[in-house]
């Protein structure tokens, strides 16, 4: 261990895909995020002295005043043992996004902006845009960013559908054990009647066949009982969804972030940075092309494609500078920082 780390913290989280659903773990303030259907849910809760304190006050997080949304009374490091939550398991489908991140990137981005980003883009797109969005709005902190995407063609929770299989299906042990119990009955009524040697034998062999079978139906019908009664004793509560908003790309979020790239390039060539313009060049024809037929996810999707050798530019830009001067200011207000839900304008 390093000393000079001793006293040091972390926030950690987890998610893990099973089949019965998404589990989720985390210390401290990282998040984790689904996003279905224009939605973006998170599924974590901040351990974080605000919304400590909204809990008991029953109030939003985001309607606290005068307490810092960067103080965590949970975290990795310091104590020996910490308390983990776990909750899960949330439903999965087709086509949902989950999207992990540190406060770095929930602190300078909303949800509704990583949500719209999150479903346009491809995950690595994603993370890169999302992380230089943040960078472009101070970036005071560490960024982290992991996207998750569960692709098409898969059944509820993730699981893969099963191969059809033909034919009629196959009957229970205890249902075939019966039949044949059945049969054998037949049989040996047929023999005796007919005065056939070893009647007795298969007589014998059926009935051991249909009391097979009935102790079969018996611990079968139990068995499902007891599984009713458990379900009944125990319903199932589905997993908390902490905060919900809309994510859904509409023509003002759209504008303003045609907007921003517009500001941004006017930035870039200003103040020297070195994009690379063919791509920009290529991404904002192909995002005005479809703004102008009104297809709003693909224009998103293409400006900020954009945008991202842009934010390259500016990244090579600042390790030459000696002071770090945000490129787009942030407001505050006792002490905490405001966003506009869709702002992507300085």
């Amino acid at each position: 261990a390093n000393r000079e780390f001793q006293g040091m913290g972390t926030t950690t989280t987890a998610l893990l895909l099973r089949p019965e659903g998404a589990w989720v773990s985390h210390v401290g303030d990282s998040r984790v995020y689904r996003v279905r259907d224009g939605w973006i849910e998170q599924l974590s809760y901040d351990h974080s002295l605000l919304w400590e304190y909204a809990r008991i006050k029953h109030m939003d997080p985001e309607d606290v005043k005068d307490i810092p949304s960067n103080v965590i009374h949970r975290c990795l490091g310091p104590e020996p043992l910490v308390q983990i939550d776990v909750d899960g398991p949330h439903s999965v489908r087709p086509g949902d996004v989950f999207l992990l991140c540190s406060d770095g990137l929930s602190g300078q981005v909303t949800d509704a902006e990583m949500g719209a980003v999150v479903t346009v883009l491809p995950p690595a797109e994603a993370c890169q845009f999302l992380i230089d969005l943040a960078n472009l709005r101070g970036g005071p902190d560490n960024i982290t960013a992991l996207v998750v995407r569960v692709a098409p063609g898969l059944e509820a929770n993730g699981v893969p559908a099963p191969p059809k299989r033909w034919g009629m299906p196959r009957p229970p042990w205890w249902l075939s054990t019966l039949a044949v119990g059945v049969f054998l009955a037949a049989v040996a009524t047929a023999m005796q009647v007919n005065d056939w040697s070893g009647g007795l034998f298969v007589f014998l062999l059926a009935s051991a066949a249909i009391i097979a079978g009935l102790a079969g139906l018996g611990l079968h019908y139990r068995q499902e009982r007891q599984k009713q009664t458990e379900e009944e004793e125990e319903p199932a509560s589905a997993p908390h969804i902490h905060r919900r908003a809309a994510c859904r790309i509409e023509q003002p979020l759209l504008d303003r972030l045609a907007r921003a790239v517009t500001i941004l390039k006017q930035r870039a060539e200003d103040s020297g940075w070195a994009p690379d313009w063919s791509v920009y060049e290529q991404h904002r024809a192909k995002a005005d092309e479809f703004h102008a037929a009104g297809d709003l996810a693909a224009a998103f999707r293409e400006y900020c494609r954009a945008m991202l050798p842009l934010s390259r530019g500016l990244s090579g830009h600042r390790k030459k500078e000696e002071v770090f001067q945000p490129i787009w200011d942030k407001h505050t207000e006792n002490g905490r920082r405001k966003i506009n839900p869709t702002n992507f304008s300085p």
